[in-house]
Formats: C-alpha cells, sequence, structure tokens
C-alpha cells in the first residue's frame, strides 16, 4: 500500500481505527499519536494517523493507492463495507477508454474505487487487476503442470510436524454425517483431495472404502506417508486431477478447498467424478467469541498478507456460478481441541502464512502467542488448555 496522504481527521477515532484495521488491514502501534486521543496505524511500510479532528475541516480528503492482487475479495470487502453502514462506490476517471472505473498506468490495469470510512473522509482506493496488458499478476505461484498459491506451497512444506502436532481432529458426529452423506464404505471410491498430512484421512480408514489422497506439497506428502503408510498419496491439485473420467465414487476435501481455483477445480471434480457423485467440504474454525481466542486471531491476522481463508467465503463464488453441481447443504457442529500450551503454539506455527514468515518473525509471533496464554485468566497456569472450534460440513452432488 503507498499512502499519500498520511493523516486522517476523525470525530470518532474508535470507530476510525476499526475501519481501517477491519477493511484495509492496517493494526495499531504503540507510537505516540502526537494528538490526544489519537491513533497511528501501520500497515507493511506505511503509516496512518487518525487525530480527533472534524473531517470537514481537512485540507485534503484521505489518498489512497491500494493494491491487491484479488478483486473478488477486495469487493467482499467493499461489501462489508456497506453492512457497517459505509458508501462504498466506484466511478469512472475522466477519459477512461477502458471502461468505467478503469485505467492503465504503464503496463498495469487498475479499477478505483471510492469509499467514505465513519467520519466522512472520501478514500480513493486503487484495486491493481491485471499486469503486462492483461497478463495478470498471479498469486499462485507455478510448479510443474499444477499451480499452487505461494503461501501454501511454501507455509506447508515446511509445516508438517507442526501440522500434524497442532492441528484439531474432527468431531465424531461430523465424521458420520460425512461419510454417510457420501456413502463412504466397502466397495466405495474415496478421493482425499488437498490430504496434507492425512489429519482427516486418518478418521475414515476404518470405512472400508478404497481410499486415494492427492496432495501437492512434498513436505506434507511426506508426513502422511509417515503417518499412514498403508494408503496411498500421490502428488496433484484441484485444478489438474491426476485421475482418470467418472473414476470416483466421492470426494471430499478437509480443511483445503478455499486454497483451490473452484472455477478450474469443479469442472476437473466434475469430470473424476460418476454420474451422481458427491463432493463433501469440511472445516474446523476456531470460536472467536471466547476472549483468548480472539486475542489470539488479533496476534495471527496482521500476518495473512492476501492469503486466502475459509473465513472470508471467497470459495464460495466458484459454487454460485456452477451448474455442475447442486447447491451447497450446510450442517455445524461444535469440537474442542484440548492440549498442552504447546500444542497451541504448534497449531499457530501450522498455519501456512506463519509458517512461511521469516524466522525472526516467526519467532516471534509465537513468542507473542506463549505471553498471551502465560497472561490470559482463561489460558495461564494451565497445563491442559481447550481451544473451542465450529465444525462446518459441506456436501453436494454432480448433476
Amino acid at each position: 500500500m503507498v499512502i499519500n496522504h498520511l493523516i486522517v481527521g476523525s470525530g470518532d477515532v474508535d470507530a476510525s481505527t476499526n475501519f481501517y484495521c477491519e477493511l484495509l488491514g492496517f493494526r495499531k502501534t504503540s507510537d505516540d499519536p502526537g494528538a490526544a486521543g489519537g491513533q497511528v496505524l501501520e500497515h507493511d511500510r506505511s503509516e496512518l494517523l487518525i487525530i480527533p479532528f472534524p473531517a470537514e475541516k481537512m485540507p485534503n480528503p484521505a489518498h489512497f493507492a491500494f493494491e491487491v492482487d484479488d478483486l473478488d475479495r477486495f469487493n467482499d470487502l467493499l461489501a462489508h463495507a456497506e453492512k457497517m453502514g459505509l458508501s462504498p462506490r466506484s466511478m469512472p476517471p475522466r477519459n477512461s477508454p477502458l471502461g468505467p472505473s478503469e485505467f492503465l498506468r504503464g503496463q498495469n490495469k487498475y479499477r478505483i474505487f471510492y469509499v467514505f470510512d465513519p467520519s466522512g473522509v472520501n478514500l480513493e482506493i486503487m484495486v491493481k487487476i491485471e499486469l503486462n496488458h492483461g497478463q495478470g499478476r498471479s498469486a499462485l505461484n507455478k510448479i510443474g503442470p499444477m499451480t499452487i498459491h505461494e503461501a501454501a506451497s511454501k507455509g506447508y512444506q515446511t509445516a508438517g510436524d507442526s501440522y500434524d502436532k497442532g492441528r484439531p481432529e474432527y468431531p465424531a458426529e461430523a465424521i458420520r454425517f460425512l461419510t454417510e452423506e457420501l456413502g463412504i464404505a466397502p466397495g466405495k471410491s474415496l478421493l482425499d483431495l488437498g490430504a496434507g498430512t492425512g489429519k482427516f484421512t486418518q478418521l475414515i480408514v476404518s470405512s472400508g472404502a478404497e481410499i486415494l489422497a492427492i496432495e501437492p506439497v512434498e513436505g506434507m506428502r511426506k508426513k502422511f506417508s509417515e503417518l499412514l503408510p498403508q494408503i496411498k498419496i500421490i502428488e496433484g491439485s484441484a485444478e489438474k486431477i491426476p485421475r482418470p473420467d467418472h473414476s470416483v465414487d466421492a470426494v471430499v476435501v478437509a480443511q483445503a478447498f478455499h486454497w483451490f481455483d473452484g472455477e478450474k477445480a469443479l469442472p476437473e471434480l466434475y469430470r473424476v467424478l460418476k454420474t451422481a457423485g458427491k463432493l463433501g467440504l469440511i472445516w474446523n474454525a476456531r470460536d472467536e467469541s471466547v476472549d483468548w481466542v480472539s486475542k489470539l486471531t488479533d496476534i495471527i491476522d496482521p500476518h495473512e498478507k492476501g492469503a486466502p481463508r475459509y473465513k472470508y467465503g471467497v470459495w464460495k463464488k466458484a459454487f454460485k456460478k456452477t451448474s455442475l453441481f447442486s447447491s451447497l447443504s450446510e450442517k455445524n457442529f461444535k469440537y474442542v481441541q484440548k492440549g498442552s500450551p504447546d500444542m497451541i503454539v504448534d497449531r499457530v506455527a501450522s498455519i501456512s502464512f506463519i509458517s512461511a514468515l521469516p524466522p525472526k518473525t516467526k519467532a516471534k509471533v509465537l513468542n507473542e502467542v506463549r505471553e498471551l496464554l502465560a497472561n490470559h485468566a482463561m489460558t495461564k497456569n494451565r497445563r491442559e488448555i481447550e481451544l473451542p472450534y465450529r465444525t462446518d460440513v459441506f456436501v453436494c452432488t454432480r448433476q
């Protein structure tokens, strides 16, 4: 992000702070704002000072040159802004030959937005949508015939041990539900796509189904083979599944679909599934209504840097656009992961974008987690900590 005007006046500093943090990814600092009741925020190498001053008296509105790779994600943020009672809108720049709200600067193509913050400050936000005359910049790291998001390919390559130690299992009732819905049983073929270290796979081995696991990251495949040597795992991705047409009865994706390019993955899933075959998705999501878990998220989220996340719901868009599958049905369960403070640290270390951080930064993040656990009233002096989750299960059928 490049901030051209560093000072924003606000009649409600707290509301403005929440706006810039929630919608634009800023984070609070402990720096002296130089004004009573003010707040200093930062984003990468940028700094924003919010001061208690009527916005209408500011000589210039805040002006942002804000670049993101995922336009859909930014549109989701704009929708969130509307729900917050703000007034985001797009406006065409003058004399634009590219159509409403798009323009070229050098080799890059941008879309421009104007958004009002809680105090009425008008923000101009430029979203970079294409590079090199439409060739596009991608957050995907190409590996051979497959595409893997950079955060996943880098982070998960070294996170196998932490993933196995720190990631929760899934509630038994959710496994039973998914097994019944997908028809996982002896004589049936099941594809476990994005299998990771086998955290989900190990819970369905006893079903008697013929299971094939697919995982694009070598480090995760290696850990999977150590833990589940009896299950075959091969290299592959959701966008290029190395299986014949109409070859599997069901596909399950545990904790992974948000990483996929959904519009490419769904046709591939349609291709490999038999007629009326089932697709099941499952995620564990931390219950952030619990105070210490919410503070844990505050430590984690500033480092996501645009990595796909289940909680943003962008992954659902491919399902809304396709006619290849029925509508998603959803069922929710509760789950509590119990373990030592070290297990919680491993849980954080297993997150792709945390694992991919520079060593010193990663160590700092994990130390912040240890400090939270040592000092929060709900976790301090406890040898066993309960980390609550909501488990979300989705099922659809090949049409």
